[in-house]
């Protein structure tokens, strides 16, 4: 059966999510943003209809909103509009690509699971979690909310990550560590060994803190 999606968002990561749910069978039936963000009636071509219209327009309990906004900021402004979708009683689901593997049904509201990822068995995903294409959580691994993992990640047995974490692409994470909130590893690290403060940026195979940034002062290109 053919479903009806909206999308929450109008990035090319927005962009790219629509190609992707229109090539494994769903139906994009718009955009949206709230009202205050929206300067144009189109984008690609599909309507972009304000957040706060979309209860007058559709009948929300046959529509299924993709939250696609990223990483910015540490994961908090995706966190803010999953709060604002929350606000209007939208319908917000998962979308996990019928090509990902995924032996979890332990995956929470709002996550977006793309094409060639493998979630294996015994792997808890929180809210609103972004796991990319080729990216391997293992198993026995518990991810809390608001998380970005970016694409090529290895994640080994028995790891734990909190809350609002970006792992950059191509990182490794040892089996048995913990990651806090607000830690952002950058591209092709190896996280070897726990990390213990939060708001923190790590760099480099093995990885070391760098000193004097935090992640949220930190523009993630």
């Amino acid at each position: 059966m053919e479903l009806n999606y909206i999308i929450n968002g109008t990035t090319p990561f927005s962009s790219m999510i629509r190609k992707i749910i229109e090539a494994e069978g769903g139906k994009v039936l718009c955009f949206t943003t709230l009202r205050k963000f929206i300067d144009s009636t189109k984008f690609e071509e599909l309507p972009i209809i304000a957040t706060e219209d979309l209860a007058d327009r559709f009948d929300i309990g046959e529509i299924f909103v993709v939250n696609t906004v990223g990483y910015t900021k540490m994961n908090t402004i995706r966190e803010k509009a999953q709060s604002e979708l929350d606000a209007f009683n939208l319908r917000t689901v998962s979308y996990i690509s019928k090509k990902a593997n995924v032996y979890s049904d332990d995956i929470g509201k709002g996550c977006i699971i793309m094409p060639g990822a493998f979630v294996g068995p015994n792997v808890k995903l929180g809210k609103g979690n972004i796991i990319y294409s080729n990216v391997s959580l293992t198993h026995h691994i518990t991810i809390g909310n608001y998380n970005f993992i970016a694409s090529g990640c290895v994640l080994g047995g028995g790891i734990s990550i909190e809350n609002n974490c970006f792992i950059g692409l191509n990182s490794t994470i040892r089996n048995r560590i913990s990651i806090p909130s607000f830690t952002l590893i950058g591209c092709a690290s190896n996280i070897v060994k726990p990390i213990e403060d939060e708001n923190t940026v790590w760099i480099g195979n093995p990885a070391s803190k760098v000193i004097g940034r935090t992640a949220l002062e930190t523009t993630i290109k």
